[in-house]
């Protein structure tokens, strides 16, 4: 049961963290170290949090932008066992 639930722990740190890194490329219409015309901000690096899941705790990479705004606001909603 441990290891399915490091596993589930694992995935999700892994998913938001190419979510987080994903959104930083699309505002700041460029990948990491890419140079280019059309690029609207820079990276500063990124700065750690910790999200608290039923499989563990999970950090975030959440990167620093200068130039755009990154408002990251993760919300995870589960309903187990609720009948209607």
């Amino acid at each position: 049961m441990e290891q399915l639930k490091e596993l589930v722990r694992g995935s999700v740190e892994e998913t938001l963290n190419a979510l987080l890194e994903q959104e930083a490329e699309k505002l700041t219409q460029a990948a990491r170290y890419e140079r280019n015309e059309a690029r609207q901000g820079y990276r500063s690096g990124h700065y750690s949090r910790n999200l608290t899941t039923t499989s563990g705790d999970v950090t975030l990479h959440v990167p620093r932008l200068k130039g755009v705004s990154l408002l990251v606001r993760i919300r995870v909603q589960c309903s187990l066992g609720k009948s209607q």
